[in-house]
């Protein structure tokens, strides 16, 4: 059975526990912002800090479950020593780059609670040098894209 549940993370007083939780929090930190005030909590980390976000996946995911978000690459660094504070372990990662002449700008990360080595490591493009989709691409996101 699945079951989704979409809310405020830190509203979630239920106590239930997850087999997967999965995360798009707000990426930028410390840059600048919009006149937008709704733009700014949804891109910007006021509302939802990283540091926060990773103790409360740990407290509602399952012992086998898995986690899973979305992040910006130059945060790896970061990302990599909250991981480690928090005792949760990669399983996945998944850099992703614009084009094949651009520098990574996402990272897709799987993870849970228990080690699990080697950490699966891999690239993606989204466009190639003609700037048409990579097979890889089209592949990822085939079913959530018409026109691919």
């Amino acid at each position: 059975m699945i079951r989704i549940s979409n809310g405020d993370i830190y509203q979630d007083i239920s106590g239930n526990k997850y087999d997967a939780i999965v995360c798009n929090p707000p990426f930028y930190q410390n840059e600048l912002k919009s006149a937008n005030s709704l733009k700014n909590l949804a891109h910007h980390d006021n509302g939802l800090l990283l540091e926060d976000l990773l103790p409360i996946i740990k407290a509602r995911l399952t012992s086998n479950g898995r986690f899973y978000l979305l992040l910006p690459f130059k945060r790896k660094n970061e990302i990599e020593s909250l991981f480690r504070k928090n005792l949760l372990y990669s399983t996945k990662k998944i850099s992703v780059r614009q084009s094949v002449k651009h520098d990574h700008f996402r990272l897709l990360i799987e993870g849970k609670m228990h080690e699990d080595l080697p950490v699966k490591e891999h690239e993606i493009s989204i466009c190639n040098e003609s700037a048409d989709y990579t097979p890889e691409f089209i592949d990822l996101l085939r079913d959530y894209y018409l026109y691919l």
